[in-house]
């Protein structure tokens, strides 16, 4: 059943080329000062199944859990040093892309839902593109 988009839902288009890396971006802050991340799951498409979690349902953010999927062990990271935070994909492969979702559950506020599309090109197309502009301009 295909999930609806709802308010607390914003979509944002990626692109990124294949061996490179890319950010994907998930806001994390908890809408008022007393309240506090407690589950940060990704997923890509309509797998029911998160592909990236942090789980600090035990703790804090700090000591929480982390866990990717056998696809993604070893190329993925989620920095919650900067914000917004990000899921750091490294390197990217032409299969990542496709459209993401992060959901933060706080203690109290509401879930968060960020959705982003990631476009995945490769790098001799990418060149390609670069080389063409370049022979063509003015």
């Amino acid at each position: 059943m295909p999930r609806r988009q709802t308010n607390s839902e914003a979509t944002i288009l990626y692109t990124a080329v294949v061996r490179g890396k890319v950010a994907l971006p998930c806001d994390i802050s908890p809408p008022s000062a007393d309240d506090s991340v407690v589950l940060i799951l990704w997923y890509k498409g309509e797998d029911p199944a998160p592909i990236y979690t942090l789980d600090a349902r035990r703790g804090t953010v700090e000591q929480a859990r982390q866990s990717a999927s056998a696809h993604l062990e070893n190329r993925a990271y989620f920095n919650m040093i900067n914000r917004p935070a990000f899921l750091q994909l490294d390197p990217v492969q032409e299969e990542d892309a496709g459209e993401y979702r992060c959901r933060v559950d706080f203690r109290k506020a509401r879930t968060v839902n960020t959705v982003i599309t990631l476009k995945v090109i490769g790098k001799f197309l990418y060149l390609h593109a670069i080389s063409t502009k370049l022979e063509n301009a003015p």
